[in-house]
């Protein structure tokens, strides 16, 4: 909602303990964001109790648009071919960063789709933290929808950074993957089965 009526919609995200919505945004930059706040909450202990009830207006938070995600897993969409989809967990490995790109293709010659995927962000707020724990992964398909992580020096990538894209191309007939690293030279990897 416009909390401070300046004619700017601002999302405050929340996280619930014991019933209580407690913002996630430090309290110098919720003050920034809403200068009504400065003399309301003085203290930063002080606003490290408050809920986001207690911090806003009660009328402007009944007309605020409100989204809940509680489901944070990294899955597989699964398309039965009429429209309808089975979610599924990727594997543990898949779950230790964000996913920013994916390629299928298969990987080990076997006929079944593997994925390679990567992704990672570093450029959250320090009381996000960091998503970089993939250095690039590559999953092979072992039949009935089960994946095994196949990681470095095994799978050859080894990418720091934020992983953007993956693009298959054809050099002189050999297949290789041209992946695109945030704010870095884009990088080749030659595909060998």
């Amino acid at each position: 909602n416009d909390f401070d009526d300046n004619g700017f919609v601002e999302k405050l995200l929340t996280y619930t303990v014991n019933g209580k919505d407690l913002p996630v945004i430090m309290k110098r930059d919720m003050v920034k964001e809403l200068p009504m706040l400065k003399k309301q909450v003085l203290k930063h202990h002080d606003y490290a109790k408050k809920s986001i009830q207690e911090l806003l207006p009660k009328d402007k938070l009944n007309k605020a648009t409100v989204k809940q995600i509680d489901y944070f897993r990294s899955i597989f969409a699964i398309n039965d071919g009429k429209g309808n989809f089975t979610l599924q967990d990727m594997p543990m490995e898949a779950q230790l960063s964000s996913i920013c790109t994916s390629y299928v293709t298969d990987v080990n010659g076997d006929k079944r789709p593997d994925i390679i995927y990567g992704g990672n962000h570093t450029v959250f707020l320090p009381q996000y933290g960091r998503n970089d724990a993939s250095f690039g992964e590559i999953l092979i398909n072992k039949g009935n929808m089960q994946f095994e992580s196949v990681k470095y020096p095994r799978n050859g990538l080894m990418i720091r950074g934020m992983m953007r894209d993956i693009q298959p191309i054809k050099i002189k007939g050999n297949d290789y993957l041209m992946i695109a690293v945030n704010n870095e030279k884009t990088r080749l990897y030659q595909l060998k089965k």
